[in-house]
């Protein structure tokens, strides 16, 4: 899968080299988005999401593994 607009970092750790991205939030990202906001309590609906990419296309970061699953939202502006 290619990555654009993004950061690669990379860090040494205990168990190995780890390396992740860090780019914006995708529409194709979302359900998986939707089942990590589910997980953490939050409940709402992708619309609001599609909406946000919409209006702000950098405005939600995720970071990504290498084997292309998204882990963790980083931030909402």
């Amino acid at each position: 899968m290619p990555v654009r607009s993004c950061n690669v970092v990379s860090r040494r750790g205990e168990e190995g080299d780890i390396c992740f991205y860090v780019r914006s939030l995708r529409y194709e990202d979302i359900p998986q988005l939707m089942e990590i906001r589910r997980e953490l309590g939050v409940h709402d609906v992708q619309s609001c999401i599609q909406t946000w990419i919409t209006v702000d296309p950098q405005g939600i970061k995720i970071i990504e593994t290498d084997t292309g699953t998204c882990r963790i939202v980083l931030s909402f502006k």
